[in-house]
């Protein structure tokens, strides 16, 4: 939770995940997550639904959250991105724009 982390303009956040069954067995799991006091981002697989981005507005409104329409593979390397350009909020899957917000 350090400071340095607090972000306020445009960023990506992105990583490569690999599920498997055992992995999603819970409704969702945090891939990266920086919530504080509703600020920050949370980038998550969900199960039976797909990957979610959310980021938080610093202005205390509720966050943007755009989904992935495919479900989480669980079998093999997978690139997710979460991409926030100070309006727009949206996730790319193997660099496929998956949802934007």
């Amino acid at each position: 939770d350090s400071p340095s982390l607090d972000l306020s303009g445009p960023f990506t956040v992105e990583a490569w995940v690999r599920g498997d069954a055992t992995g999603l067995t819970q409704v969702f799991k945090f891939i990266v997550s920086k919530n504080l006091n509703g600020t920050g981002l949370a980038l998550l697989a969900i199960l039976n639904q797909g990957f979610q981005f959310e980021a938080f507005q610093p202005s205390g409104q509720p966050p943007l959250n755009a989904r992935s329409p495919w479900g989480v593979p669980v079998a093999g390397w997978v690139h997710v991105a979460g991409v926030w350009d100070g309006s727009a909020n949206r996730i790319y899957v193997n660099g496929l724009l998956a949802a934007e917000v």
